[in-house]
């Protein structure tokens, strides 16, 4: 704790994260913030303005300071949420109905099984200007012109907000597109488009489409090409979901995104060929000017993406120090640049991609001086084993907490993967910058060619088995943001005991290991309870029952265990047992009975009152006949039902007056969350009631 305590930039970026982090909590109170920022800011210039005759107004200035940072942090975070934004779109769109927007494509998105995906920014709504950024989706079966950053369009359509998952297990997308900024999401097809204002792409992004298109006309086989366009020009649109997800599994995700390993990589490059310089003007001045402005110009033309902008603000800090020949703390500058960033993009402390980043660079910064004074081996390749032995533990570390909230797994072999894959790794990345440049001089092949496919072949190779090693995979239960900041705190704690002997410090992390572990007994508390539902999933009838210990999908498919819903049902809860039932025709929950109708469209002559009704496979029951005879409180139309079907069902639904929820639209229905009774009926409608509880 020492390396917060002593420097000031780290504590201000403490401040200022938690005034982030309650504003993102507890957004209401803007103008309080506001008045008490004023108020603090007059103390303080007042303080100031009378130190030299009170001295002991000093005593209150480093508590003013940081209570100004965290109400700073509070009021620009809460400033950029939409309802705080008089012309942005969320105060002028109008939900359900269609909207005249004029946008531009700022940047592309994964492209998913059925959609290309773009964030957009809104410049003007139903002849209002207007701002703010939205998620457009575009159906791949629809769309002939994939767009391109830079150009213009003209749409209508509607807007909708970011939508929360579909079904329980699903990944919440909201908070990363949040932290990007984005709000609402669109989805249009080729049709929507009415005009292009201007078909005119990026600049950075016209440069990027030559180097992609030069790569094509090279010898590179696809693997090898596809790491280059990852690695050097941030493009992973080609990269398929089973080779992103060995990579992830060996721990070596992180040389796929243009991180701080990329960007001191090319640092060093730019240091070398810049060097001769010195000669001429005698200062290394004009040699850093040229680093920083080659660092600049690559995340321009990489496409300014937050990843590269968060390595290459690190970086410049760094540089700075050495322009103007003003040495400082490493973590003085690493916090200096965590703070420039967050009061520019606030919204980007809940950006995996920043968390993951300034999370592992603080560790080593902090850990590597105090673990590599123990020992330091003699001999150069011992040396540089160590090296990165050390500096892969440690970064690992550090990105924990957030690698079990985001992931729920921590790859036991990455020390075995770093070890080969950060040794080659600038032949990698340099050699795949020497390739683009000669493909952009028309030279697609040589021995190069047949190098850089050879050293691929084998890193793949070596990557995919140590993927396939599951039981060096440690996987959890995911813990919430809450859990992973206390076991962010608990690491401080621990290393600061460990490494000063400081034993003070045992009452301060008993503390933080008690209320550690009573918030994770009042989350278990919360995870404990039982929870049934309906589940969305097109052309299928399925529903959920969570338990503490296990889990059970009621199903009547006999092939689910091979869909990716139940890859996702398996990884989600991974830590409990997953099985499958035949899905029951009728159930009770609570006081509340359910019944399916199927496409034999049979059902009961009767059923307890306040019953509801789901209906599956559009079954071709007379709605209207069904309503009058069991009269149910509730039709459910579940996601095997054909979308024309649940229209007609409406409209009738409408008339008898009777509610119906559709879950294609809904998403996922939570049924209850107590004790689940099936009680079954023989098909044939004579046939009583017959109650036949099921454990």
């Amino acid at each position: 704790m020492n390396a917060i305590r002593n420097i000031l930039t780290l504590q201000l970026g403490l401040f200022l994260s938690i005034g982030i982090g309650l504003a993102s909590l507890f957004p209401e109170y803007l103008y309080l913030s506001v008045i008490a920022l004023s108020l603090c800011l007059g103390y303080a210039l007042l303080s100031l303005i009378l130190l030299y005759r009170y001295p002991i107004l000093r005593l209150g200035l480093r508590s003013t300071l940081y209570i100004c940072t965290l109400l700073v942090g509070y009021t620009l975070y809460a400033l950029h949420l939409p309802k705080n934004i008089p012309d942005h779109i969320e105060n002028h769109y109008s939900e359900g109905e269609k909207d005249l927007v004029y946008l531009k494509i700022l940047e592309n998105q994964r492209t998913t099984n059925y959609y290309h995906q773009y964030v957009a920014k809104v410049k003007q709504l139903n002849h209002t200007q207007a701002r703010g950024k939205i998620l457009l989706r575009i159906q791949k079966k629809d769309s002939l012109v994939v767009l391109e950053p830079g150009q213009e369009k003209l749409i209508y359509t509607e807007i909708h907000p970011l939508p929360h998952p579909v079904n329980p297990f699903d990944i919440d997308m909201r908070s990363y597109y949040k932290s990007l900024g984005v709000f609402h999401r669109v989805t249009i097809t080729d049709d929507a488009i009415i005009k292009s204002i201007s078909s005119d792409s990026k600049p950075s992004w016209t440069l990027r489409k030559k180097a992609l298109q030069s790569l094509e006309h090279t010898s590179l086989k696809e693997n090898s090409k596809h790491l280059i366009q990852a690695m050097v020009l941030g493009y992973r649109e080609e990269w398929s979901t089973d080779r992103r997800t060995q990579y992830s599994n060996a721990g070596v995700a992180h040389i796929l995104a243009i991180s701080g390993l990329h960007i001191g990589l090319l640092y060093l490059v730019l240091f070398w060929l810049a060097l001769p310089l010195q000669r001429i003007s005698y200062s290394r001045t004009p040699v850093y000017l040229i680093c920083l402005v080659g660092l600049w110009a690559y995340a321009w033309f990489t496409g300014m993406s937050p990843s590269a902008t968060r390595s290459v603000s690190m970086l410049s800090f760094f540089i700075a120090t050495k322009i103007w020949q003003r040495p400082a703390p490493s973590l003085h500058i690493l916090g200096s640049s965590y703070i420039v960033l967050l009061l520019l993009k606030p919204e980007w402390l809940f950006h995996i991609g920043f968390q993951l980043s300034y999370s592992a660079v603080f560790f080593i910064l902090w850990l590597y001086p105090k673990v590599i004074s123990f020992w330091m081996p003699k001999y150069l390749i011992l040396k540089w084993i160590w090296q990165i032995i050390l500096i892969s533990s440690i970064a690992q570390v550090g990105v924990l907490p957030w690698t079990l909230h985001y992931f729920g797994k921590v790859p036991g072999l990455f020390l075995l993967s770093n070890l080969i894959i950060l040794s080659v790794l600038s032949i990698l990345l340099i050699g795949g910058m020497i390739i683009l440049l000669l493909s952009f001089l028309k030279i697609y092949n040589g021995w190069h060619i047949e190098v850089y496919n050879f050293l691929i072949e084998k890193i793949d190779a070596y990557v995919h088995w140590v993927s396939l090693q599951d039981k060096w995979i440690l996987s959890v239960s995911k813990p919430s943001m809450a859990i992973s900041i206390g076991i962010f705190v608990v690491l401080l704690f621990a290393f600061q005991i460990l490494w000063q002997h400081d034993y003070s410090y045992l009452r301060n992390l008993s503390i933080v290991g008690i209320s550690f572990l009573t918030l994770i007994n009042i989350a278990k508390l919360f995870h404990t309870k039982e929870e049934v539902w309906l589940l969305q999933d097109f052309g299928e009838s399925l529903m959920l029952q969570i338990k503490p210990n296990e889990v059970t999908l009621f199903t009547n498919s006999l092939g689910v265990d091979t869909t990716y819903l139940w890859n996702r049902l398996s990884d989600t809860y991974r830590d409990r047992k997953v099985q499958k039932q035949e899905l029951p025709r009728l159930f009770k929950l609570d006081q509340q009975t359910y019944l399916h109708i199927d496409s034999t469209a049979t059902y009961p002559e009767e059923i307890p009152d306040n019953s509801v009704v789901i209906l599956q496979h559009s079954t071709k029951v007379n709605l209207d006949k069904l309503i009058y005879d069991l009269k149910p409180t509730q039709i459910i139309a579940d996601g095997s039902n054909y979308p024309n079907t649940v229209l007609r069902w409406k409209e009738t639904c409408l008339e008898t007056k009777t509610p119906l929820i559709y879950t294609g639209d809904k998403g996922a229905i939570l049924l209850g969350n107590q004790s689940f009774i099936f009680e079954k009926y023989l098909r044939k409608t004579s046939d009583s009631f017959a109650k036949i509880p099921q454990r």
